[in-house]
């Protein structure tokens, strides 16, 4: 093989190479197994749907101090609170009225970008007036 007849010492180049070098391979790392759990999540999530509709009792637990001074283990059973068909119903159609705001407020913004759009073309076919012109306005 080929050898080089001395040593090389190494600059400040090589080291700012090899420093942005390490560090775009551990933002590029870090990206991909970002994107890798958020994916595996997904998957989870969609998986566990149809068993977030299975009704379920919490079982809450906490220390409390009774009049002796002693500290109590108190538990208690919750049911999950589970809303109605009407309050569901009502929520959607909130989300239909927002809808229909956003969806206006759409409308109206591209309109304006058009009339913008419009004045801004008017402007540039008019034809520039001389300079002489514009002494005699």
């Amino acid at each position: 093989g080929y050898m080089e007849p001395h040593s090389k010492d190494l600059t400040g180049c090589d080291f700012f190479a090899r420093f942005f070098g390490v560090l775009a391979l551990a933002l590029l790392a870090g990206a991909a197994s970002a994107a890798v759990w958020q994916g595996a999540c997904l998957v989870l999530e969609i998986l566990l749907l149809p068993f977030r509709s299975i009704p379920f009792r919490g079982i809450r637990t906490e220390v409390s101090n009774s009049k002796d001074g002693k500290d109590v283990l108190k538990s208690s059973e919750e049911a999950p609170s589970v809303l109605s068909l009407a309050e569901v119903q009502e929520a959607l159609e909130k989300q239909k009225r927002r809808c229909a705001q956003l969806e206006a407020e759409l409308a109206h913004e591209k309109q304006r970008r058009q009339d913008a759009e419009k004045a801004l073309s008017d402007v540039r076919l008019r034809p520039k007036s001389s300079p002489s012109q514009q002494k005699d306005a």
